[in-house]
């Protein structure tokens, strides 16, 4: 796929796929916490995750357009979806 595609997860349903899972500098990534809270029954009765897809991860690196164009159209998607 490629930078700024847009991802759409309903993660109190089903799993997040492994490759989200260990994006996190904090030693746990957001699939793995996902799934604590749901062994633990705390997960909201829904949960939609977006997620989207970068190019440069280098220190610095700036937004690449398509990044910066699909941020705003995920803004968009979730204010639609929350009503």
């Amino acid at each position: 796929v490629h930078s700024g595609h847009i991802h759409r997860f309903a993660a109190h349903a089903a799993r997040l796929p492994e490759a989200l899972g260990s994006v996190s500098s904090h030693g746990i990534g957001l699939g793995m916490a996902l799934e604590l809270a749901r062994a633990l029954n705390a997960l909201p009765r829904e949960l939609i995750v977006f997620a989207i897809e970068g190019a440069d991860f280098a220190p610095g690196a700036a937004l690449s357009p398509p990044v910066a164009a699909a941020i705003e159209d995920v803004a968009r998607r979730i204010l639609a979806e929350a009503g």
